[in-house]
């Protein structure tokens, strides 16, 4: 799954994806997020990411799928805050 390219309209979006892929995608061993917890959000993030994207709006889908208070019911309140605290390394670089 590391291997997936996608060819962004926003040249800004690719380091975003690069960055998520390296943190999430199944197999991955550069965050301590458990393995379940990254298919999980693989699977609901995998989709946001097309070629006319923009980086708002992957935020927008990101926070509003994992935010601590946030709907879903597939995630606990504690995997919910671990995966946001990835959002500044994801999206920013940090």
């Amino acid at each position: 799954m590391n291997n997936i390219q996608i060819e962004f309209a926003e040249p800004e979006m690719q380091p975003i994806f690069d960055r998520f892929k390296s943190l999430f995608a199944p197999g991955s061993q550069t965050s301590d997020i458990s393995p379940d917890v990254k298919v999980c959000v693989w699977i609901r993030m995998i989709n946001a990411f097309h070629p006319t994207v923009k980086p708002r709006e992957i935020r927008s889908h990101f926070i509003k799928c994992f935010h601590p208070d946030a709907g879903t019911q597939v995630l606990t309140i504690p995997e919910k805050t671990k995966v946001m605290a990835t959002h500044d390394r994801i999206f920013k670089g940090k």
